[in-house]
């Protein structure tokens, strides 16, 4: 039996958004539901499902007073995750996909740490890759200390997004997600934070993270690098003391024109962070992503150093990628390529590749 008494807010609200989830949605819900040593409930934001999605819901609503549903439009992912921060109490907020399973103690864990750290705003943890049978296949690494992750924010999205448990202030401080930045909204959030708080990474898995065809990352790789890379420019320029071009915009149409009206180089560095992400996701992998980076690699301008690097790091990991999908004749033929483009920059990017904890 419920009782009426008012019951204190939780430490930390789980934002679970979903959307056609059905098939996993009962081992998320059961993974987050079992997490002990912990006061915590789950904001469930079913964003328009036509499946079997909103019956499990309420099922599972029924049995559990720590599982709340909201009712999203199907919006989007940075819509729905705004929408449940609304509906949040705690006063940690956790992230979840549908289709993931939280490790026994991951809530305590983070909370614990965000406790006893107090300049951590947000904070990761490494995760573990399984298949849509559930069956292991290798661990995803992310980079532990502040430094390390802010050193790697100038390069790629340092953090797990299903992994993160964020302190409520700094995430309603910069404004939550930006919608128009879906497909990297994760990213751009990680980048506006770091400029008002710090940002880690535990060391340990606390995440069994499902990889399937079926998701975003992977339709629209080449979409979602373009987001990453106006997400890194504007935080560029942020850093810089200038506005950023994309503030108060609600779709990123018109961007060329607004990047192209500050630097005349925008542009151009814009289609080549674009390739180097392309890269990151595994689009290069395909014949129009490699042509893709070929053509940025013979327009780069070597004066500009620091992209310069940033493409060289891109061309060895390409290159990487090739020869772990079996096509090293492949990877061997691109070489004097990209040496000819980065010149000494692609020697100096073997060795700072090594020491950097990529998440694939």
């Amino acid at each position: 039996m419920r009782s009426n008494e008012p019951v204190p807010p939780p430490t930390v609200s789980v934002l679970l958004p979903v959307r056609n989830g059905a098939r996993f949605l009962a081992l998320a819900l059961d993974s987050l539901i079992g997490q002990a040593n912990i006061s915590h409930e789950i904001i469930a934001i079913d964003d328009g499902s036509r499946d079997e999605t909103p019956t499990i819901l309420r099922r599972y609503a029924a049995l559990h007073d720590g599982l709340r549903i909201v009712a999203g439009q199907g919006d989007g992912l940075s819509h729905a995750l705004n929408l449940g921060l609304v509906h949040a109490r705690g006063r940690y907020i956790a992230r979840m996909d549908a289709d993931d399973i939280a490790l026994p103690g991951r809530l305590a864990a983070q909370c614990h740490y965000l406790d006893r750290h107090p300049e951590i705003g947000v904070l990761g943890t490494q995760a573990l890759r399984i298949d849509p049978a559930g069956i292991r296949s290798g661990q995803i690494r992310v980079p532990t200390g502040p430094h390390r992750v802010h050193a790697a924010l100038g390069i790629s999205c340092a953090l797990i997004h299903p992994t993160v448990m964020l302190r409520r202030e700094p995430l309603l401080a910069v404004g939550g997600y930006r919608p128009q930045f879906d497909g990297a909204e994760d990213y751009d959030l990680w980048l506006r934070l770091s400029e008002i708080t710090e940002l880690d990474n535990l060391r340990e898995p606390w995440l069994l993270w499902r990889q399937h065809n079926s998701q975003v990352s992977i339709r629209y790789a080449l979409r979602q690098a373009r987001r990453a890379a106006l997400a890194l420019l504007s935080h560029q320029w942020r850093r810089k003391g200038a506005a950023d071009p994309l503030a108060d915009q609600q779709t990123l149409r018109g961007w060329r024109y607004r990047f192209s009206s500050m630097d005349s180089t925008a542009v151009l560095r814009l289609h080549a962070l674009t390739a180097a992400a392309f890269v990151d996701n595994g689009g290069s992998l395909r014949r129009r992503g490699s042509a893709y980076l070929e053509a940025i690699c013979k327009r780069i301008d070597r004066h500009d150093q620091a992209l310069t690097r940033r493409i060289a790091l891109a061309c060895v990991r390409h290159q990487r990628q090739l020869v772990r999908a079996g096509r090293w004749r492949e990877a061997l033929a691109r070489w004097p390529v990209h040496l000819a483009s980065c010149d000494t920059e692609l020697l100096r990017a073997y060795f700072t590749h090594a020491s950097i904890l990529w998440r694939s």
